[in-house]
């Protein structure tokens, strides 16, 4: 059997690499930075990930890898919460009432969001970089870790949260895609695949961000229609 496992990598790096730039183009676009833009972090992290994996063969295994690799981990703890805030945000930019206008959400949003930060920094990440150890899998040389595996408490708050706003938009404002791309990912995670690769199902988390960008283009869009349309006669 042909091992392209190195290959999804790649794809998946650049697949991450145009989101990234379409996240920014938006965010020109707007002409604003606004807190749900923190989902180009997000993104980056993704793609570094993939693209620490996919030339992990041309590199070889050694003090370089292992170099490259360390950032994989800590990036994924830092960045993967800001989904809390993005998400209360995105709500806020589509002016769901109780979440518009209002402070107290995206607070309790940044209140949540440092605390995983900090759990999944210092309870899990610390762990996972003190104990890194060469794996090979279908084709890929990566360092992964050989720490006992955790309940994944900052992953399922974060997919909550997105989970959450999905179905409020789908309720509120018609608009599917964000419910339909995080049940995409809790769908694919929990049902078993028996596939000869272990980056295939990285695709499950490419939907989940291209529907959350594809969210962020829609409302800002909205919002763009709603300031250049022509003011009501009283």
């Amino acid at each position: 059997m042909i091992s392209i496992d190195r290959y999804i990598y790649a794809a998946m790096a650049i697949a991450y690499a145009i989101l990234l730039f379409a996240g920014l183009s938006i965010m020109r676009r707007r002409g604003t930075l606004e807190q749900r833009d923190l989902v180009l972090l997000v993104l980056f992290g993704l793609f570094y990930d993939n693209a620490v994996i996919a030339i992990g063969g041309a590199i070889g295994e050694g003090n370089l890898l292992r170099a490259f690799s360390y950032p994989r981990f800590w990036l994924h703890a830092l960045f993967t919460p800001l989904l809390v805030v993005v998400a209360v945000d995105i709500a806020r930019s589509a002016r769901i009432r109780g979440w518009y206008n209002r402070s107290l959400p995206i607070v309790l949003a940044w209140v949540v969001t440092l605390g995983l930060i900090i759990y999944q920094s210092l309870a899990v990440t610390s762990q996972e970089v003190a104990n890194l150890k060469v794996e090979e899998e279908y084709g890929a040389l990566r360092y992964g870790t050989s720490a006992e595996s955790s309940f994944p408490i900052m992953v399922l708050a974060a997919a909550a949260a997105v989970l959450l706003v999905g179905a409020i938009l789908i309720v509120r404002r018609r608009w599917p895609w964000m419910l339909v791309g995080v049940g995409v990912l809790i769908l694919g995670r929990a049902i078993p695949i028996e596939i000869d690769s272990s980056a295939l199902t990285n695709i499950f988390e490419l939907i989940l961000l291209a529907s959350i960008l594809f969210t962020i283009r829609r409302f800002d869009r909205n919002r763009d229609r709603a300031q250049w349309a022509p003011a009501a006669i009283p």
